[in-house]
C-alpha cells in the first residue's frame, strides 16, 4: 500500500470545540451529568495516548459549552476514536446543543465529524491556531515511553448476527485458496449493454460470480463495480450520494494523500487512472480464481468471458495475471504471505480453550454492509444507504503494487557486511516474520528460524504479556511492517478496533533469478484489501500507520519500509538481539503504485437487483 513520500509529525494540536445550548438554563445541569462521568471520561482519554490535556469549560452568560485539548495526530481519526469511548457522554452532550448531530454518535460518525469541524473554526472558516507546548515536536508516546500499557476501555457490544453466506461474494470472508487468477476491468458503452452483459453474467452455468457457502466450485468469479459502474446502471441519484465519499471519489482523486505522485502518479496507471476517453473508464473488474496452479482451464474460461463481453459491446480494458510463485503463497520478497487474516464471528470456529496470542474474532460487520451488522467501534457501515442495493456487500481496494526484490535482497547484503550481521535476521526484523512465515515473537525463537511449526501457530503471537514482554520492541521492533500495520495487543495510538482489513493477492510477473542484476523486471501483487469502508480502514491504514510516524514508539522519522511508496530511503532501527544496542540501516523505495479500482462488491441478491429482470 503507498503512502505519502512526507512523513508527517503532527504533534501538539489545538481542539476548540464551542458548543450552543438550545436552552442555555440547562447548561449546569448538563455539567452536573458531565461530572458524573468524570471518572469514565478521564479512563477514555487516557486511553487514547495522544491526548495532553482536555478540560470542558461552561460558559454560563453567553449558553455555550467549550471543549479545549491538545492533541497529536489527524482531528478526523481524534473524532471518530471519541464516538468510540465516549459514545455515551458525547451523544448526551449534543443532545442538548443547537443542530447537534444525531445519535449516537457511534453509529452517526460520518455527522458526528460534520458537526466538530463546523464548531472548531473561526467564523472565516479558518483553523483555530494550535496552542503553546514547553514541548514542541513531542508525542504523548515520545513523553511516556514505550512501556506504557494499552488501557482501553471494554469494546461494543456487538450482538451474534447470522450471515446469508449464499448471499455474500465468495473470497470475501472466506479465502478461496486460490494459487492462480485473471483480474479483467470493463468497460460499457451504455446501461442497456452493461445489464444485458451482466445479466448474462449471473446466469452463466460457469462464470456466474460464486457464493461464499460453495464448496466445490472449482473456478472462483468475483465481481466488484466502481462508482462510474453504478452510476452507469442507473442507480437513482439519491441513493448513488448515499455512498461514502471515499468510494466516490475513486482512488486517482485521493492518490496525493495516499502518497501516488511521482512514478507513482495515476497518470501513469495501468487501470483506475484519469481517462481521455470514456471508453478508457474502468465501470467494474470480474476476477477469475482456481486453486490449482497448474490448472490451464483457466485461460479457456477467460477466453469464454472476454467473448461473452464482446457479444454485449463490453471492452476490457486491462488485463492483469497472477499466480503463487510456490504452494506457500510466497510473494516476490522472498516471505510467506497471508498468514494474519482477520477471524471473523460466526464464520470461523473459535479456538477452545483460548490461548496467549490468540487474537480476537471481528464482528461481520468490520467487513459487510447491513442494517443489523454492527462493527467494532459500534456503528454500521451501511451508513444511510438502502439495504436492497447494500445488504452483503462489502468494498474491496484493488492495488496493482510493482515491488523491486532486487533493491530488498541488495540492500540486505550490503547492510549485512557493513553490519556483520546475518542477511536473513535483517530481513526478519524488517517484516517481523521470517521468511517462512514464523513470527519473531515466538517465545522458543532463536535466531536461525526453527521448523516444524504447527502453521496455526504462525498466528498465535502477541507483543506483551501473557504472550511475550516486547513492550519495548526489543525482539519484533516497532517499525517492523507487521508489528506496524497491525500492532495486537502492543501500544498504540488511539483506538485500534475496526482499522483491519482482509487482504487477498497474488503475484505477478516472473520470480527474481539469482542472476538477475536490476529491477528492470515488472514484477508485484495484484492486491484485494477488502473493508466496511475505504476511509476509516484501508486509507486510515495507508495514511496513518503506514506514513504516519506517531502510531507507536520507535517511528518518529521514519516509514513502513514496503507499505510505503516512497520517493527516498526510511530509516529502520532494530536489535539483532535484545541484549545489543540498537543500529539503523536506510531502507530504500521497494514498493511502488502501478494502478488501481475502488469496487462495491455487492451482494447476490442485490446485484440481480442492479441489472433487473431478464
Amino acid at each position: 500500500m503507498p503512502v505519502p513520500t512526507a512523513v508527517p509529525t503532527t504533534t501538539g494540536h489545538g481542539f476548540s470545540l464551542v458548543m450552543t445550548l438550545k436552552e442555555p438554563g440547562l447548561l449546569m445541569e448538563l455539567m452536573g451529568k458531565i461530572a458524573a462521568r468524570q471518572a469514565n471520561i478521564s479512563r477514555a482519554l487516557a486511553s487514547l495516548d495522544y491526548v495532553h490535556y482536555a478540560r470542558f469549560v461552561p460558559i454560563p452568560r453567553e449558553g455555550l459549552l467549550l471543549i479545549v485539548t491538545e492533541f497529536d495526530g489527524d482531528m478526523a481519526n481524534y473524532v471518530l476514536d471519541f464516538a468510540v469511548v465516549l459514545d455515551e457522554e458525547f451523544s448526551t452532550i449534543l443532545s442538548y446543543m443547537v443542530d447537534g448531530p444525531p445519535g449516537p454518535v457511534s453509529r452517526y460518525p460520518n455527522e458526528f465529524i460534520a458537526y466538530v469541524t463546523a464548531n472548531t473554526r473561526l467564523p472565516d472558516g479558518s483553523p483555530l491556531p494550535d496552542p503553546f507546548s514547553p514541548y514542541p515536536g513531542l508525542s504523548v508516546l515520545d513523553i511516556v515511553g514505550p512501556r506504557r500499557r494499552k488501557f482501553l476501555p471494554p469494546r461494543p457490544s456487538v450482538g451474534k448476527v447470522q450471515v446469508d453466506l449464499d448471499d455474500v461474494q465468495a473470497n470475501l470472508l472466506q479465502g478461496f485458496g486460490a494459487k492462480r487468477a485473471v483480474h479483467l476491468a470493463f468497460n460499457a458503452p451504455d446501461r442497456a449493454g452493461a445489464c444485458e452483459f451482466l445479466r448474462e453474467l449471473i446466469s452463466h452455468d460457469t462464470l456466474r460470480p460464486t457464493p461464499q457457502s460453495s464448496r466445490g466450485r472449482e473456478l472462483c468469479v468475483n465481481l466488484g463495480l466502481t462508482h462510474a459502474g453504478l452510476t452507469l446502471l442507473g442507480i437513482p441519484q439519491s441513493q448513488l450520494d448515499g455512498f461514502p465519499k471515499a468510494f466516490k471519489d475513486g482512488p486517482a482523486k485521493r492518490a496525493v494523500d495516499l502518497g501516488d505522485s511521482g512514478n507513482a502518479d495515476p497518470s501513469k496507471w495501468c487501470v483506475g487512472g484519469p481517462v481521455a476517453a470514456d471508453g478508457e473508464l474502468a465501470h467494474g473488474l470480474v476476477s477469475l480464481l482456481v486453486r490449482d496452479l497448474g490448472d490451464e482451464r483457466i485461460r479457456s474460461w477467460t477466453d469464454e468471458l472476454i467473448e461473452l463481453m464482446e457479444r454485449h459491446g463490453i471492452r476490457p480494458v486491462w488485463k492483469q495475471e497472477a499466480r503463487a510463485l510456490d504452494d506457500f503463497g510466497t510473494v516476490h520478497f522472498g516471505f510467506r504471505d497471508g498468514l494474519s487474516q482477520p477471524r471473523i464471528d460466526g464464520i470461523h470456529p473459535a479456538p477452545a480453550p483460548a490461548k496467549p496470542g490468540d487474537q480476537p474474532h471481528l464482528p461481520p460487520g468490520d467487513f459487510l454492509l447491513g442494517k443489523d451488522y454492527m462493527n467494532s467501534r459500534g456503528g454500521f457501515h451501511i451508513g444511510l444507504l438502502d439495504e436492497q442495493i447494500a445488504l452483503n456487500g462489502s468494498y474491496a481496494v484493488m492495488r496493482v503494487i510493482r515491488q523491486f526484490p532486487y533493491a530488498f535482497e541488495d540492500m540486505l547484503e550490503r547492510e549485512g557486511r557493513r553490519l556483520g550481521l546475518d542477511p536473513e535476521l535483517i530481513a526478519a526484523k524488517l517484516i517481523g516474520r521470517w521468511r517462512n512465515g514464523v513470527p519473531l515473537s515466538l517465545p522458543d525463537l532463536a535466531l536461525a528460524p526453527p521448523t516444524g511449526k504447527d502453521p496455526a501457530s504462525l498466528n498465535r503471537f502477541d507483543y506483551v504479556p501473557p504472550f511475550y514482554d516486547d513492550y519495548a520492541g526489543a525482539r519484533c521492533p516497532f517499525g517492523a511492517h507487521i508489528r506496524r500495520m497491525a500492532p495486537r495487543g502492543g501500544l498504540v495510538l488511539g483506538v485500534p478496533w475496526g482499522r483491519t482489513v482482509i487482504r487477498r493477492g497474488l503475484a505477478y510477473g516472473e520470480a527474481l533469478e539469482p542472476s538477475d542484476t536490476d529491477d528492470s523486471a515488472d514484477r508485484g501483487l495484484v492486491g484485494m484489501f477488502i473493508c466496511g469502508d475505504i476511509e476509516s480502514q484501508f486509507e486510515f491504514l495507508v495514511r496513518s500507520w503506514a506514513a504516519g510516524d506517531l502510531s507507536a514508539p520507535g517511528l518518529r522519522g521514519s516509514q513502513d519500509v514496503l507499505a510505503a511508496g516512497r520517493a527516498s530511503s526510511t530509516p529502520f532501527t532494530f536489535r539483532a538481539s535484545e541484549s545489543e544496542d540498537p543500529v539503523t540501516i536506510d531502507v530504500p523505495p521497494l514498493t511502488l503504485t502501478v494502478g488501481s479500482l475502488y469496487l462495491f462488491v455487492p451482494g447476490l441478491k442485490a446485484l440481480n437487483r442492479l441489472v433487473g429482470p431478464t
